[in-house]
């Protein structure tokens, strides 16, 4: 809510979903990380830079897991080992977001993590 009414305050238009932005590879579960968590938009002046995170236009690489926000690092620790064993490079930041799903009861359940690793 508090990134929506940010957005809402500056009068800006989303035109993605909620990424989690990482500058450094997930490490060990008890390994801390430090993430921006973001929503693209269609203009970034106004913004002050320490709310903002400019990602540059790439091909990336994607993958698709079934892990739920905050649970991704098997994700990542496989796509690295699939990227490393391929002999392909990647840059960052490295971006994750979610696919949402409903259940029977038609109740949102967020329970996919999609990676993008920027090609070297």
């Amino acid at each position: 809510p508090g990134i929506l009414s940010f957005i809402a305050g500056k009068k800006k238009t989303m035109t993605g979903p909620v990424y989690v932005v990482l500058n450094k590879i997930p490490g060990e579960i008890n390994e801390s990380t430090e993430i921006f968590i973001g929503i693209p938009v269609n203009d970034l002046s106004g913004i002050p830079a320490e709310k903002a995170m400019p990602i540059k236009a790439s091909s990336y690489y994607r993958m698709e897991a079934n892990a739920s926000p905050g649970e991704g690092l098997k994700a990542h620790s496989d796509l690295q080992r699939s990227l490393e064993k391929n002999k392909l490079a990647f840059n960052y930041p490295v971006l994750e977001t979610y696919r949402e799903t409903q259940n029977s009861e038609m109740v949102q359940i967020l329970s996919k993590t999609i990676l993008y690793y920027p090609k070297k």
